[in-house]
């Protein structure tokens, strides 16, 4: 019986993060967009734990395109999403700069696409949940 009991309580802790898998802002979510002349394409991972480890390109100029992580905490409620970056490249940044903290209000298109927006730039970035093997494409603009 306490066998029993004891996988019934680790089955139950291993399919909350599966629930909560088809939440807003957990899983892994795709952007692109401008913002202050750069064209961006971002995936960020939100996991469970409050945590978010972020991919991105600035593809702005297509002779040199730039890549970087970074990785910090996130924080949701109905309207508001907030992420506190921790580290960039590895390195960890000085958190009391405004530069590393965004708020975005939150509106849910459907359970895979969501839009926030940026009231600190006036950028609206529409995320698509995106599958663990996805790869940022190659910009669009940016001939092949």
């Amino acid at each position: 019986m306490r066998s029993a009991l004891l996988l019934l309580g680790f089955l139950t802790i291993v399919a909350l993060p599966c629930a909560a898998a088809d939440e807003f802002p957990i899983g892994r979510w795709y952007t692109e967009n401008i913002e202050s002349d750069h064209h961006y394409q971002i995936v960020t991972e939100s996991r469970a734990d409050g945590t978010f480890r972020k991919s991105g390109r600035d593809s702005t100029d297509c002779e040199n395109i730039l890549n970087w992580d970074e990785t910090g905490t996130w924080a949701f409620d109905a309207d508001r999403y907030t992420q506190v970056t921790l580290t960039v490249g590895g390195e960890k940044v000085d958190t009391t700069q405004d530069f590393y903290h965004d708020s975005f209000d939150f509106k849910r298109n459907d359970a895979d696409h969501v839009t926030l927006f940026d009231p600190k730039t006036g950028v609206t970035w529409s995320l698509e949940r995106v599958a663990d093997n996805f790869a940022i494409p190659a910009p669009a603009h940016c001939a092949t």
